[in-house]
């Protein structure tokens, strides 16, 4: 009688010992070592937290599964967005019990390439615009509409065709999120032509729609250019009217006429962009081509 007593008294002893270390030194449970309270996680995005405390055993429930999932590896929480919306878990452990909000939403736009350099040739290329959501759309700069472009927002891909040379912006904008992220593309010749003249931008490297081995400036009337170093009545030239030195990387507005070229360019007022200047020359470029002026024209 006395051996099932002490033995009943080992018991409730060790019962309420374990009650103790409940009450008292069981670590409270946490959601990852931040403890969160919160958090956002992109839709068809896994995110794993490691669960802390309690006694080392969790079971967790989510409010709104078509929001995200929930599943639990040992002390690990995954969580799983699936479409765009505000949810909540619960987390147990024991006697503990901690809520976590979910919020998923769409993956943070940004561009697989922030610049893309590309040759007027090339075939063209591919470049990837990733997040957002059906709201987003694309806002193209192509003052001297130098690009041809596909957005597939299926895929999140847009082909690039460039047709001569020219600088594009193109602006991806989320209006729902309010992001924006920016895509520069250069199509650029392989070379810089030397020679003042008209070049035709349309190829690898800039063709010489006319070189002028003669020019000659004309006090009140501008720069003459001759397409030969013997012109005779015959002979095309070019006559650009006087302007002021402009400043790199502006647009200028410049009249140019056209002598015996017949319909292959028309005399009147050319909006080009003042691409370069050096100190023997001046660089123009229009859409399809450029033109290379002496820089003594305005001197």
């Amino acid at each position: 009688m006395k051996f099932k007593i002490s033995i009943l008294f080992l018991l409730i002893s060790t019962f309420f010992s374990c009650v103790k270390q409940d009450d008292t030194d069981m670590p409270e449970l946490r959601i990852g070592k931040e403890d969160f309270k919160q958090i956002d996680i992109n839709t068809e995005t896994l995110r794993r937290i490691v669960l802390l405390g309690g006694n080392g055993k969790y079971t967790a429930s989510i409010s709104n599964p078509n929001i995200a999932s929930l599943k639990i590896s040992q002390d690990t929480l995954k969580i799983t967005g699936l479409y765009e919306g505000e949810t909540y878990a619960t987390i147990h452990s024991h006697n503990f019990s901690k809520r976590l909000g979910i919020s998923v939403v769409p993956p943070r736009l940004s561009f697989s390439h922030k610049e893309v350099t590309l040759n007027p040739k090339d075939i063209g290329q591919f470049v990837t615009l990733s997040g957002g959501g059906k709201d987003v759309h694309l806002e193209v700069d192509d003052p001297q509409e130098c690009l041809s472009y596909k957005w597939n927002a299926n895929t999140n891909i847009i082909e690039l065709y460039p047709r001569y040379e020219g600088d594009v912006v193109i602006k991806a904008v989320d209006k729902k999120s309010g992001q924006v992220q920016t895509l520069k593309v250069f199509v650029q010749a392989r070379e810089m032509p030397q020679t003042t003249g008209f070049y035709s931008t349309r190829s690898s490297s800039p063709y010489p729609e006319f070189a002028s081995p003669l020019c000659a400036v004309i006090k009140g009337k501008g720069l003459l250019m001759f397409t030969s170093a013997q012109p005779t009545p015959q002979t095309k030239r070019v006559l650009v009217e006087p302007f002021e030195l402009p400043k790199q990387g502006v647009y200028i507005d410049i009249k140019i006429n056209f002598f015996g070229f017949g319909d292959s360019y028309k005399t009147g007022l050319y909006h080009l962009f003042v691409e370069r200047i050096d100190k023997d020359k001046l660089s123009l470029r229009g859409k399809g081509y450029r033109i290379v002026l002496p820089r003594y024209f305005f001197e």
